[in-house]
């Protein structure tokens, strides 16, 4: 059977390893929370830059989707005024 003195000594060895661990965890939990905190900052700074583009790409988007509705309007009219023309020539046509 151990001594009193061994005992004693693992005891003291159980204690000093567990607030090695203790002070470990600590120590890690803070530096997983410094991390996270950088990666947030960089996260809203990322964000920040996509609101950004989006917001060009949406105006850019607008300006072209414009462009192509004001495009197909002149086409439909210039349709629409060529086969008034062809009608109006082919009743002259008729007429004679």
């Amino acid at each position: 059977m151990p001594s009193q003195s061994v005992i004693d000594f693992m005891n003291v060895y159980g204690s000093a390893i567990s607030l090695l661990v203790g002070v470990l965890a600590i120590w890690l939990s803070i530096m997983f929370y410094r991390s996270a905190k950088n990666t947030e900052i960089k996260n809203t700074e990322i964000l920040a830059e996509l609101k950004q583009n989006i917001s060009t790409l949406n105006s850019i988007n607008n300006s072209l989707l414009s462009k192509a509705m004001q495009h197909m309007a002149d086409s439909q009219t210039q349709i629409t005024k060529e086969a008034f023309n062809m009608v109006n020539l082919s009743a002259k046509e008729n007429v004679k």
